[in-house]
């Protein structure tokens, strides 16, 4: 079985010399979720923070014992309480557990390379955005226009499934959450398309007045202004009572219009990358911290 593994393990490595690693955004339509998936899809995340928490304050956080828990201890107010873990499933459990890991390993790395002059703890968390989903077929898999998540009997409806091509090879998946709604995100790896050579070599200076300005005198501005709601909300939150239920409602505005916000500004630096990717066969730009 072990020299099975390795022989595969093998086989998807040459593999994916010839591939391309992409990623696709689905976003979940929630007008189409009935209150199973609705509870199901908030209290994984919430069992998620639990869980997260839990490993985060043992004393040897790299124990793998800790991905079979099936309840952790939970501060509420100032006592604790057992909740038990009902709907994250184990392969969730340790997707979340590889998270702490490799961010203590990073950040040990950097403290080694000098990066950082005090290393601390990593910090308990407020909420868990995003939540593993390390095996195809098993942990996830399509259903024609659905996505079934382990643990829910019911596929959850998707929009944005028309932008996966065909023939192509499905990896993991991350469940995440955002003020705008629920996500898939997926990794996909297809195979590499050959780039048509342009002949052509421009270099960037990066400005203040103009995001970048090209050597062909080309000028590009990435900047998005706070909008009049953003502002307004503001006004409005200043005013709430803190950690009242219309003081959670208004900052969960405001991180969607925040959102809404970097949405546009990745939209408009994907289009520039685009264009000088394909219009371009050299890129130059200063050595400098940008």
């Amino acid at each position: 079985d072990r020299n099975k593994r390795l022989e595969s393990r093998e086989l998807t490595r040459l593999r994916r010399q010839s591939q391309d690693c992409k990623c696709y955004t689905l976003k979940i339509d929630e007008n189409h979720l009935n209150s199973v998936q609705r509870n199901f899809l908030h209290m994984s995340f919430l069992e998620a923070k639990w869980f997260y928490n839990y490993a985060l304050s043992q004393t040897n956080i790299f124990d793998s014992s800790i991905r079979k828990v099936n309840s952790v201890v939970v501060k509420k107010l100032e006592e604790f309480e057992e909740r038990e873990l009902k709907y994250i499933s184990s392969q969730m459990k340790t997707g979340l557990h590889e998270r702490i890991g490799s961010a203590i390993k990073m950040l040990s790395t950097k403290k080694k390379q000098g990066y950082f002059d005090k290393v601390g703890r990593l910090k308990f968390k407020k909420e868990v955005k995003s939540i593993e989903l390390k095996q195809y077929g098993i942990t996830w898999k399509f259903d024609k226009t659905r996505i079934k998540i382990q643990g829910l009997k019911k596929p959850l409806k998707v929009e944005g499934l028309n932008q996966i091509p065909e023939n192509i090879e499905f990896a993991n998946a991350k469940l995440i959450r955002k003020p705008s709604g629920y996500y898939i995100q997926i990794t996909t790896f297809q195979n590499k398309v050959d780039k048509k050579l342009t002949g052509k070599k421009v270099g960037l200076d990066f400005g203040i007045k103009d995001s970048i300005v090209t050597s062909d005198g080309e000028k590009f501005s990435i900047k998005i202004p706070e909008t009049c709601r953003l502002k307004r909300l503001q006004l409005f939150f200043a005013k709430k009572k803190k950690g009242s239920r219309n003081w959670h409602k208004c900052l969960w505005k405001i991180k969607k219009e925040y959102e809404k916000i970097s949405n546009q500004k990745q939209d408009q630096v994907n289009k520039l990358v685009s264009y000088l990717k394909n219009n371009y066969d050299e890129i130059c730009i200063q050595d400098e911290m940008i």
